[in-house]
Formats: C-alpha cells, structure tokens, sequence
C-alpha cells in the first residue's frame, strides 16, 4: 500500500454482484453513490480521490451500471471476481478491501459461498490491506467448518458495520479479544432514495378501481408445489371475503417482481398458474350465486423486471407479500401494507423490527383467508420507519470516518 497523498484512495468491493441478483446490485449502487458523494469532501479537505475497483461476476455490465456516479473525484473500474491472478493484482494495490452487503457467510444452499469470502478475505490480509465488513447480515450457520470460517474472517477486519442487532452481538463475541469495534448499521437499501415519482403517484393513478398487488417470491426447499397452491387459494379468497359486500369487485392486477430470474420466475409463474386456475374455478362457482357483486373480472397479471420497472411497480401498488429481503425493505419505505413469508431469519428480524405481518414458508398451509383480508388495510409503522431511515443516515457517518482514517495513514 502507498501512502502518497497525490494518488487517490484505492478501494476494493466483493459481494453477490453480477449474477443478476435485483438486491445486491441495489445495495452495491447504494455503497458506489455514498462513497461518490463522500469523494467530493475528501477531494477538498484532504487532498485524496477514491478510486473503487468492483469485483464482480459480470464486470463489464457493472461498470456500465454503475457509470453515472463516475466523477473527478470519484473513478470506477470492474474485474472478473474468478480470476484469482485478476483479484490478486487488485487486492496488492487496494487501501482497503470491502466485503460489501448482504448475507455473504451463508451455508444454507452449500458451503461455498462461505469458503469463497473467507478465501477472498485470506487473499486480503496476505497481501497487507485492510478489509472492512460492511453491511452485512449473519443469519444461523448450519456447520462447524462454517462458523469456524465466518468468525475468523470477522477476526481479519479493522472495520465492521452490520445491519442487524443479532449479527452485531454475534460478531462481538467473535471479536472480543480485538481492538475493532463492531457497529449497528442499516441494509445500505435502507438509504437509497427512492424517486419521488414512487411516494406520490400512488394518488395519481389513472385506475383507481384497480387494485394492484406486488407479489415477490423465490424458490425455497419448503416452498412446495402444495404451498404454493394453498397459497393462491387463501389470497384470492382473502380477496372475496374483503369485497363480498361491495355490488362491484376492482380489477384485480397482480405484479410479479424478479430479483433473480432462475430462482424467482419459475416460482412465481408456478404462483400465476395457480392464482388463475383458482379464479376460474371461483367464477364458475358463483354463477348463478347469490353473491352481491355479479361476476368476476378476468385476473391480469404483470411481470416487473429492472430496478426501473420495479420503482414504478412500487409507486402503484396497494400492498406487497413478499420473501425477497430488499422487496420487502423497498416496499416499507414507499409504505406500503406488507404481508412477509420469511424463508431467513434476516426476514424475521427486519419485519419484528417493524411490527409488520410475517409467516414461515412451512406455515402457509396454516394461512386462512382473513390473513389476507386484513393484509390489504394493515398499514406499515410509519414511525419506525422513520427511525430507520434516520439511522440509515448515519451510516455515511462511519464510512467518512474509515475514509478518513485511512487517507491520513
């Protein structure tokens, strides 16, 4: 590492980019506009530029993403996260490596992901740079060999900011023999702004006898085929129950929401099918009923894929169920009604945290058709969700002190 004060700060960034996961990029733009923005000071009060190097899957795809922010003080490059030759050269010529977002140490789906970061983390601290934690979140690991390696690697950081109580208390202990301080920070989602377009077009909309609901879900061991139906079922019955007395039911629009498209479309189109089967069913049954509105309109349903088309879809729906993380976190801050389906326990604890609604994917088939009903009308904490944004603020608060701290050196 240099210490000239003439080159600019290099910076290191590893997490889940580039594999087309919707979260993880949001959370990386969310990191890049905070570190341009703090750039600019930097530049005039201690001389140094930051120049950030993304490891990602797709680099030349993050690059171009990620081209707006680009700016005198602030440059970004991109490198093939696999190239171990690639990786090396960066991490010689970083300031500071960041594991960066989201729930990196993980052995839900295998143990790779786990030996992967701790690998990268082990590159880092051969090659003398400092490696920083930031924004993550530890959820349970299920093997010895896992935990092991987690911990050590949080024993490897000079800097540690995570976005929940539990993993702050669990990294603490790992760390207690340390002199790093271990801090509270929110998901970096948490401070990306969203357009204003999506907290005011909700009283804009042109449909206002339509009735959109966001619908976010992804493939899980315990979400079954059998869940899924039931699921379908219960909501659209949900639906009768809260219209029965009206004369006329709102069209009813369902839009589904891919943050990831292997995992999540085949999941949701499964849904789809479902919800449509069930509507017609439910038409056929009440023909010629006694029930107070006169038929059922034909189901619409909607893809939304891009960051774009997902702050849009946001803006104009009335409530969101939802097992995706940041689905969740974009919905609560346009304050949205949300119904969670927890398949983590990061899900858990941001819905507790907010008092709003949640179910274990192994509990749908215990979910009746008042949950829903009453879905539709349970408005967010507004409250806490200022809190939340409030503390999300402070988050820019710990990175300028590391930047500082690390250009002075």
């Amino acid at each position: 590492m240099s210490s000239d004060p003439l080159k600019p700060l290099r910076l290191v960034i590893l997490g889940y980019y580039g594999f087309g996961n919707l979260g993880d990029d949001l959370i990386l733009k969310s990191f890049v506009r905070q570190i341009s923005e703090l750039s600019d000071n930097l530049m005039k009060n201690v001389g140094r530029a930051v120049s950030l190097t993304v490891l990602s899957s797709e680099p030349s795809q993050t690059k171009e993403c990620l081209a707006e922010f680009v700016s005198e003080s602030f440059t970004l490059d991109a490198q093939q996260r696999m190239s171990s030759t690639l990786v090396w050269k960066a991490l010689c010529q970083a300031d500071a490596f960041v594991l960066g977002g989201g729930g990196l140490f993980q052995d839900d789906t295998s143990l790779r992901s786990v030996v992967y970061y701790a690998g990268v983390v082990a590159m880092a601290r051969l090659a003398r740079t400092p490696v920083w934690m930031w924004g993550q979140g530890l959820t349970p690991l299920n093997t010895p060999i896992a935990r092991c390696l987690t911990a050590w690697s949080f024993r490897q950081a000079e800097g540690i900011a995570l976005r929940d109580a539990v993993s702050v208390s669990a990294a603490q202990q790992w760390c207690a023999a340390s002199s790093t301080s271990v801090k509270r920070m929110m998901d970096s989602v948490w401070s990306l702004p969203l357009p204003l377009s999506t907290l005011t077009s909700q009283s804009l909309r042109q449909d206002k006898n339509m009735l959109r609901l966001g619908v976010s879900l992804r493939e899980w061991k315990d979400l079954t085929p059998e869940r899924i139906e039931h699921l379908a079922t219960v909501l659209v019955s949900g639906l009768m129950h809260r219209y029965k007395e009206q004369e006329d039911m709102p069209d009813i629009q369902f839009e589904g929401w891919v943050f990831q498209q292997n995992e999540d479309e085949p999941v949701l189109t499964c849904f789809k099918n479902c919800l449509e089967k069930t509507w017609q069913d439910l038409s056929a049954e009440l023909t010629g009923s006694e029930v107070s509105f006169q038929s059922l309109k034909p189901l619409s349903w909607v893809w939304v894929k891009g960051t774009g088309n997902l702050f849009e879809s946001i803006s104009q729906c009335d409530a969101v169920v939802a097992m995706r993380f940041h689905a969740l976190v974009l919905a609560l801050k346009a304050r949205k009604p949300v119904l969670g389906l927890s398949y983590s326990a990061k899900v858990e604890r941001l819905l507790a945290e907010l008092e709003s609604p949640v179910f274990g994917v192994h509990e749908i088939e215990t979910l009746d058709a008042s949950v829903f009903s009453d879905w539709l009308s349970t408005q967010p904490n507004g409250n806490r969700i200022e809190e939340m944004e409030a503390l999300a603020g402070e988050d820019r608060d710990i990175l300028r002190t590391w930047l500082i701290a690390l250009a002075e050196r």
